[in-house]
């Protein structure tokens, strides 16, 4: 499945932009030059497109469907060095898991 939502994110962004897994089941995308509105939009734009993926197995899944949770931070409104976004988009990613999941923040 990893490999999968991995190239979902992949196939979501630019040439120049940056797909990276950051953990077990986390991934960083790095948007240069993106506004925060353009961010939320591409992020809303996964989500969906993860949450409409016909994974193999999804039907175990609850609701019967994989979904994410997204945190969005941006530079400089949110941070202004890699630390500081990274604790900002970790902040909001665990605001849409506390609030519901399967959403952006």
């Amino acid at each position: 499945m990893l490999i999968a939502l991995s190239n979902i994110f992949r196939d979501s962004v630019r040439v120049s932009d940056i797909v990276a897994r950051y953990g077990g089941e986390e991934f960083v995308l790095l948007l240069p030059e993106t506004t925060k509105e353009n961010a939320l939009h591409l992020a809303e734009f996964i989500r969906k497109k993860v949450s409409d993926h016909p994974f193999p197995g999804r039907e175990t899944q609850p609701l019967g469907r994989v979904t994410i949770s997204l945190g969005v931070a941006t530079f400089p409104q949110d941070g202004t060095d890699g630390s500081s976004l990274i604790e900002r988009a970790d902040k909001a990613l665990y605001e849409a898991k506390r609030t519901g999941r399967n959403k952006v923040c």
